[in-house]
């Protein structure tokens, strides 16, 4: 009995200390400099794309965008606007005229190859006539940032129209403390939110070195988020965070919208569809339920693609950028149009756009039909079809083609 516990005390140790090695040597391989092992430097690797460590491990294996030198010690990163004041940029070139404010991240902020709202809006000579938008949308801001800046800087503008631009993903963000840099970010407490992380450290290199990942071990996260484990899957978020994210963001919409509301502003909010998710679209079919709810005025970019392509041929390049993801400017004029829509008109595009979505609810209604086809590309494409065959306008062979299912839903049902 002595002889078989010393083996196995033997056995024990050597195996403990075979896996410390190969744990040492496995960190080595990843964090040093050889260009050998560079294929494991990535930090889908070993992290979930929604967690802190992921973010740690893109900065310390030199991800495409290094966080900003000084981060700004309340937002994170910079926009156009003065980091003290919070004054935009733009703003000696308002001269009186009613401000439109935007909120939002990189699909307000847009990206340098296109045609931006501001750029669209403020040529256009009936809007910029007596109004002037000014762009506070930032690339990479979470819904936290984004309520953020408009609690700092909604003050400086008197009555103007605010629009509240939120990419489903955005929600992701909220629940980060760190992602291409350190950012602020809301736990709740006692169901209330309480700020965290501010101001934030100047020096990037002290903040990642005093917040390391908190992977105890690579080898095993290594495993745990390979292609072999079956339960793992990289574009899923995990059940728990996905619930923490709905609670808290939630929260910061809701706090949001109250804040607006007490400023006595006019104000919607923009729920923008990047048209393909691979983790489903639970995230803007949660928002736009949400936003109805709670009677917050909203409008989804994806109605505005729908309507569009009843009268052209959907082309999913027409709208999104291939290979990037975010709006072209064919689809930011759709989307500014809207905008003046609300900003001319606000009180009856409020009430016709929550009419609207009030219709959608069920599933049997004549616009819940009709939108089904609109976002249908070869269902479309039939109504098209007929439409021209019968010489009937394409909107009366929506309605009809709608009707009919309808009619024919409640036959059976009546079977």
């Amino acid at each position: 009995m002595r002889k078989k516990l010393t083996n196995l005390t033997i056995v024990l140790f050597s195996t403990i200390i075979t896996l410390v090695a190969a744990e040492y040597l496995f960190r080595y391989m990843i964090f040093g400099d050889s260009n050998l092992f560079k294929q494991l430097r990535d930090p889908g690797k070993y992290a979930n794309i929604y967690t802190d460590d992921y973010w740690k491990l893109y900065f310390a294996f030199g991800g495409g965008h290094p966080p900003p030198k000084i981060p700004h010690p309340i937002l994170g990163w910079k926009g156009f606007f003065d980091q003290d004041s919070y004054t935009h940029r733009d703003e000696g070139f308002v001269n009186g005229r009613k401000k439109v404010l935007l909120y939002g991240d990189s699909f307000a902020m847009c990206i340098d190859s296109v045609q931006c709202f501001e750029d669209i809006l403020n040529a256009d000579t009936i809007f910029s006539k007596n109004n002037y938008l000014l762009n506070y949308g930032v690339g990479g801001y979470g819904v936290d940032q984004i309520y953020l800046l408009c609690s700092l800087s909604l003050k400086l503008h008197e009555n103007p129209f605010v629009v509240i631009s939120i990419l489903p993903n955005d929600m992701d963000r909220s629940i980060l403390t760190v992602r291409t840099g350190q950012k602020p970010y809301f736990e709740l407490e006692n169901n209330q939110l309480a700020l965290k992380g501010v101001p934030l450290n100047p020096n990037p290199a002290d903040f990642y070195e005093q917040n390391p990942p908190s992977i105890k071990s690579y080898i095993y996260a290594r495993a745990f988020n390979s292609d072999l484990n079956p339960f793992f899957d990289p574009n899923k978020m995990p059940l728990d965070l996905k619930e923490k994210s709905l609670r808290l963001n939630e929260k910061i919409i809701l706090q949001l919208n109250d804040m607006l509301k007490t400023a006595g502003v006019d104000y919607v909010f923009m729920i923008f569809d990047n048209l393909y998710n691979p983790d489903g679209d639970w995230r803007y079919r949660h928002l736009m339920s949400f936003m109805h709810i709670h009677k917050i005025p909203y409008f989804g970019t994806n109605d505005l693609i729908a309507d569009d392509a009843v009268n052209r041929d959907f082309v999913f390049d027409d709208y999104i950028i291939n290979g990037d993801g975010h709006p072209t400017s064919y689809h930011n004029k759709l989307v500014a149009d809207e905008i003046n829509r609300f900003n001319l008109d606000y009180s009856n595009r409020v009430k016709s756009k929550y009419d609207y979505y009030q219709s959608l609810l069920d599933s049997n209604s004549v616009n819940s039909i009709i939108r089904k086809i609109k976002l249908n590309k070869e269902w479309l494409s039939d109504v098209k079809r007929k439409s021209l065959e019968r010489k009937i306008p394409l909107d009366s062979m929506l309605y009809l083609d709608a009707k009919w299912i309808i009619e024919d839903i409640k036959s059976k049902e009546n079977q």
